[in-house]
């Protein structure tokens, strides 16, 4: 993904395209200040997506925040633990 255009002069605003769902889209801001908008199918996938990614950076936290270091690198950063990677593991681990 290429970071979005906004505008150099002002407030950073992310410039949307004319043909997306504004209710479908979603903007991650980098630390770097870099924009990337990612767009839905719908508003309940909007949702989810948003909620994975805040249960996933919860438990990475987790990890980090209680010393399990090996812990969080053996799940969050090894392909081989788990087929298809923590998308994978977000799936199967609960259910």
């Amino acid at each position: 993904q290429q970071p979005i255009n906004s505008s150099p002069s002002g407030p950073r605003r992310p410039l949307m395209p004319t043909s997306a769902k504004p209710h479908c889209l979603i903007l991650i801001r980098s630390s770097l200040g870099d924009d990337y908008l990612f767009e839905a199918s719908c508003k309940e996938e909007r949702d989810r997506i948003v909620h994975l990614w805040k249960m996933t950076t919860a438990r990475l936290v987790s990890h980090a925040v209680v010393g399990d270091g090996e812990r969080m690198i053996e799940e969050f950063f090894n392909e081989s633990r788990v087929s298809g990677g923590l998308h994978a593991s977000l799936v199967t681990d609960g259910e």
